[in-house]
This record gives structure tokens, C-alpha cells and sequence, in this order.
């Protein structure tokens, strides 16, 4: 009888150590240089991106990617304009497909979020044709069980989301939503002269990536040089014809392929992740 229990035992802690291994947390600082910054760079926000390979998302496994940054660790962002934002999107890796995304973020106007941040979320529709996209607030109409599924609990003091608003738009088949893409990009096969195209949502508009190697480089990680790729990514809005200013992605030639950086325009200057422990 002891031994059986003792196996049992030793059963349930492997099983916990596997998912403790299949979990990834990266830290990141968020960094801004514009004219607020003279032009230099200064650290804003916190980061974390944690990465779950072995996620179950209703009924099939996935990939959880879950970005979380906040301001409350520096002074000038947090007495200027607190921030508080959440990032999750859960994909299929084989074949790379986006399932769901959703996206928290607080503001300052409460008429319709009395829990405090704007709500959206978006889930691929059953037979993969639209893209469900949802405002989210604490009044409102139930969301349907098959979206439900998708969605993680964590609103405060355990509060039920509703629909505010909800749309449908067309869906390609294999569009990945902007985390998904760079969560991809980990696994693909690099080399110099890489260039790529992908499908892509944001749950309102079919977007187009166009994704370029542009050299290798290293980078100087917790004192140490790692050797990297760095890619640029450029998206089209397809309806409208529109394009975003580019992103620039730096992975590590590392087993892990880590994202060592990630630097993007904002209506400040520009924004940088950089990795801090991982």
C-alpha cells in the first residue's frame, strides 16, 4: 500500500515538473526614446511574456503566449499615464493557425468597464471562416459557450464578462495574430536571406506580414554577447491599403531561440523590450 502511494506520488510530481518545464517565463524592461526622453533611452514599464507550449484551448492542445506590462515600478510613466495591459493569444503551431486573442488595458473612462480596463477579445469562428470579435465590458449579453471556451478567468472579484459590442469579419485560413506570428517565428528554419509572407488578424482587419532577415548580429544579454538574428516585420492592412511602420525582432541563434528584443514605433518615439532574465 505504501509503495502504491509513493508511486502515485513521485507520478503527480513529474507530471507537475513537466508542466513546470513546459512553461517559459521571459522578463523583459520596456524602454522609450523620443522627445520626452531627449532622445535618449529610458525605462517606462515592466514586462513578462510567458509561454505555454502545452496549453489546453477547449478541446485540442496549443500554444498560450500571455504578455503582461505594467508602469508600476516607474515613476515617470506611472504619474504621467499608469499602465496596466495584458496580451493573451492562444495558436496551433502545426499547422500555424491563430485560435483566439485577447487584449486588457486600462483607461482612464470607466462608463462601460466599472472592473477597470477595456476588453476585447477575438476567437476563430468553429468552421474557420470569420474571426468573432468581442468588446467586453461588466453589462451586457452573455458570450456564446464556444467563445467562452477560449477565454481565460481572471477578471477581478470573479465578474462575468458580457458582450458590449461583437462583429465578424472574413478569416484566411492560417492568419496569426501579431504575438502568434513572433511566437512562429521562433520555430522556423533562419538563415541569411530569409523572407517570408503570413496571413494575419487583429480581429477587425486581414492583414498581410512580410517578414525579412536582415543580418546577423549579437547582442550583450546579462553581461554576455548572444549571437542573433534580426528580422523586420512589416504589415499591410489589406482593406484599406494600409501599412504599419515596421518591427524589428531579434532571436537568439540559441536552442531556445529566445526573443532578446523586440523595438517598434509609438506615438512617443520608439518602444524597446529588451530581455533581462529568462
Amino acid at each position: 500500500m505504501r509503495k502504491s502511494i509513493l508511486h502515485l506520488l513521485a507520478i503527480a510530481a513529474l507530471s507537475l515538473s513537466a508542466q513546470a518545464q513546459a512553461a517559459e517565463r521571459l522578463d523583459y524592461i520596456v524602454k522609450l526614446k523620443g522627445a520626452v526622453t531627449l532622445y535618449g533611452w529610458m525605462s517606462l514599464a515592466d514586462a513578462t511574456i510567458t509561454t505555454d507550449r502545452k496549453k489546453r484551448c477547449a478541446d485540442t492542445q496549443c500554444t498560450l503566449t500571455e504578455v503582461r506590462m505594467s508602469s508600476e515600478n516607474h515613476s515617470l510613466l506611472e504619474s504621467l499615464a499608469p499602465t496596466r495591459f495584458l496580451f493573451r493569444s492562444a495558436y496551433l503551431e502545426n499547422p500555424p493557425q491563430s485560435l483566439s486573442f485577447e487584449k486588457r488595458q486600462n483607461k482612464n473612462g470607466k462608463k462601460y468597464q466599472p472592473y477597470g480596463y477595456k476588453h476585447s477579445f477575438s476567437v476563430r469562428s468553429a468552421d474557420g471562416r470569420t474571426i468573432d470579435r468581442y468588446e467586453l465590458a461588466s453589462k451586457g449579453d452573455s458570450l456564446p459557450g464556444e467563445a467562452r471556451r477560449y477565454l481565460e478567468p481572471s477578471a477581478p472579484d470573479n465578474i462575468e464578462p458580457m458582450v458590449r459590442k461583437q462583429k465578424s469579419k472574413p478569416l484566411v485560413n492560417g492568419a496569426l495574430d501579431r504575438w502568434a506570428l513572433i511566437q512562429h517565428l521562433r520555430s522556423v528554419a533562419l538563415d541569411d536571406g530569409y523572407s517570408q509572407e503570413f496571413a494575419g488578424t487583429d480581429g477587425s482587419h486581414q492583414l498581410r506580414y512580410k517578414v525579412n532577415l536582415e543580418k546577423s548580429v549579437s547582442l550583450t544579454i546579462h553581461g554576455k554577447k548572444q549571437a542573433c538574428w534580426k528580422l523586420v516585420i512589416n504589415e499591410k492592412d489589406i482593406g484599406r491599403n494600409q501599412k504599419q511602420p515596421p518591427l524589428y525582432l531579434w532571436i537568439s541563434k540559441s536552442a531556445d531561440r529566445l526573443p532578446l528584443q523586440l523595438e517598434m514605433p509609438s506615438d512617443q518615439g520608439r518602444i524597446r523590450f529588451e530581455l533581462t532574465s529568462s
